[in-house]
């Protein structure tokens, strides 16, 4: 049978147009366009693979190509290549033929589309890679991109060498994800190959974290959310890169530029995991979410006291929050919310303006209909298996009965400060009269 390049240059619908002068400059000004949005030639997600399948097939068993264009191949392409279809034994002849199709006269937005989705559906153990890798390996040049370092350097139609050298770039290059892109690579962070690239990155820059190279960090953190780009890796990927960020401080403490680094970058990509009930935070191992949240914590109670300093002067403040940060660095809160008043939350506000990186200062407001209790704030914490409820001002603070889950509840956004007072599930309430009378108070009221 004829190759698509012999059967559809000749039809009305595709010949091309009479060539105009300089095609030279209209290469080179359409591969300066991919270069800049690497994105354009997107594939048509809503395409129903199979009826494709069926119909390009009838049309190559009848060798009936009217109405036909490469448009049509490389969409049915797309889909077939990006399905399970190649595998079934009905349809191997038409995998052969679009694979050969990958030759001298293809189109190529066609060949582009064969690499995207060998890239994509990268699989060393499937028949699918090996046989697309050979024929982009011999003819990558018609697809008219800038591949020669991606071919001659990242070795990209070497299944076995591939995701290695991929890895080994984006961990040269300054700006991993950048650097991909100007390799040809339009989607660093797609699937396939581009995943397994991902996990070998994030294996050669864990030990360097772990061994405190604020760099290694600032790069993986950079690769999973590029500077200057509305792109952030998700998924199983991005768990992997966290856990290599967060796990090395489990029993240590990063240098104090490092930590607000890593948890302010990670907090502004993917939110706040106190708040976040899936996505990609629940996709972390929990040794690596309880880092995070133990800076959260201690983050929230040193905020709270500053900015009830403002908001609603406390009695003792510095021996206050010295006794909850105590506690949160023995790792004994679980949990941390607060409570402002309206002039607190407005402090708070002003306070993340003013930080240099992204803010990570989540709480909720008072909303309290009674006078006497709309100027508080309070501090919501759990600790083992109680609630506790601290408060700015004469706001005693509240022990509730052990595993009470009911009677308070964290991370809303609106609460009333006088809810608590009279609570039937309180189990101490210890005013803050005597510094240290309250701080032994606590400790025993937490402790039993």
């Amino acid at each position: 049978m004829r190759p698509l390049s012999e059967i559809l240059k000749s039809g009305p619908r595709i010949a091309p147009p009479p060539a105009v002068a300089g095609p030279e400059r209209v290469t080179m000004a359409a591969a300066s366009i991919r270069r800049r949005w690497p994105d354009a030639e997107v594939e048509d997600r809503e395409t129903d693979a199979l009826a494709l399948a069926r119909d390009m097939d009838r049309r190559r068993k009848k060798d009936d190509w009217r109405d036909f264009n490469w448009a049509d191949a490389t969409r049915t392409a797309q889909a077939f290549f990006g399905s399970s279809l190649w595998r079934e034994r009905r349809f191997r002849p038409l995998l052969d033929f679009l694979i050969e199709q990958i030759g001298p006269g293809c189109n190529p937005a066609y060949v582009r589309a064969a690499f995207r989705k060998y890239l994509d559906t990268f699989d060393p153990d499937s028949d699918l890679t090996p046989r697309l890798a050979r024929a982009l390996g011999d003819h990558w040049r018609l697809a008219q991109m800038e591949l020669e370092y991606a071919v001659r350097y990242l070795r990209i139609f070497d299944i076995d060498a591939a995701p290695q050298k991929v890895a080994a770039c984006m961990k040269r290059e300054a700006v991993p994800f950048d650097a991909l892109r100007r390799h040809g690579i339009a989607a660093p962070h797609g699937i396939g190959l581009m995943h397994e690239a991902h996990m070998r990155f994030v294996e050669m820059m864990a030990p360097e974290i772990g061994r405190g190279h604020a760099s290694s960090a600032l790069k993986l953190l950079d690769w999973i959310e590029p500077p200057g780009r509305n792109e952030r890796l998700q998924g199983a990927g991005a768990a992997s890169a966290i856990e290599a960020l967060l796990t090395p401080w489990r029993e240590r403490e990063p240098p104090a530029d490092l930590k607000s680094a890593i948890g302010a970058r990670l907090i502004d990509a993917y939110g706040d995991p106190r708040l976040a009930r899936a996505g990609v935070w629940s996709a972390c191992a929990p040794e690596a979410k309880r880092v995070i949240l133990k800076w959260i914590i201690g983050v929230a109670i040193e905020l709270f006291f500053e900015i009830v300093q403002v908001a609603d002067p406390t009695q003792q403040c510095e021996e206050r929050m010295k006794l909850w940060s105590g506690l949160c660095d023995e790792n004994r809160i679980d949990e941390a919310w607060f409570v402002l008043n309206e002039k607190g939350a407005d402090h708070a506000m002003t306070l993340e303006k003013q930080s240099d990186g992204p803010g990570i200062i989540e709480f909720g407001r008072n909303r309290s209909p009674d006078a006497n209790y709309r100027g508080k704030c309070l501090l919501i914490m759990r600790i083992r298996n109680r609630w506790v409820v601290e408060g700015s001002s004469n706001y005693r603070t509240r022990i509730f009965r052990p595993n009470d889950n009911e009677s308070v509840k964290p991370y809303r956004d609106a609460y009333d400060c006088k809810k608590f007072v009279g609570h039937p599930e309180v189990d101490e309430q210890i005013t803050h009269r005597s510094i240290d009378a309250w701080r032994n108070n606590v400790l025993k009221a937490i402790h039993r």
